[in-house]
């Protein structure tokens, strides 16, 4: 159950100390200035206050998390903190020039082309058996990235009835 008006303040007054000492604790790892941290903490207080249920925990925990969430976002808002990736590791980098196996083979050989693949090519043997219009109302949708309604407008011909159909066509041919 959330809390009224008067328990909300009674929670923000009897915290208030809890927003001081976070704000306090990210003032000395930060160039932000304390009561700019003190005042954005508050507003965290005031949010946990206003979303506070009694039911599901203690709120000084709970109100904890959302002052220190508060002010890390608006820490980042501010561009003083950056965050970087977690493992930032160089990569080796490998020639595709070099022999695998007994030698006479090398690592480009073995990569595989993307046409080459089944399911490229049963997809690509499914469209060739669309009818004329359907097949180019899937290749321009698709591949061209182009809208119904443009193409409808380019070609002259209701392009969603034809992309429907090639669509259940296509299914019906792949299953």
């Amino acid at each position: 159950m959330l809390p009224d008006a008067s328990s909300q303040e009674k929670l923000v007054l009897e915290n208030q100390n809890l927003a001081y000492a976070i704000a306090n604790k990210l003032t000395q790892s930060s160039p932000a200035e304390f009561d700019d941290l003190a005042q954005v903490g508050l507003i965290g207080l005031i949010k946990a206050a206003r979303n506070f249920d009694a039911e599901k925990g203690r709120f000084r925990a709970y109100a904890g998390a959302k002052i220190r969430g508060e002010i890390l976002h608006y820490l980042r808002d501010k561009h003083y903190i950056v965050r970087f990736p977690r493992r930032i590791k160089p990569e080796p980098i490998t020639s595709l020039d070099v022999p695998v196996g007994d030698g006479n083979i090398f690592l480009v050989d073995t990569l595989r082309d993307r046409h080459e693949d089944s399911k490229y090519l049963d997809l690509y043997l499914a469209i060739a058996k669309l009818e004329p219009r359907e097949r180019e109302v899937i290749e321009l949708q698709f591949l061209k990235g182009m809208a119904l309604p443009a193409i409808a407008r380019a070609k002259g011909f209701t392009a969603w009835r034809k992309s429907k159909s090639g669509l259940q066509n296509l299914r019906q041919f792949l299953s």
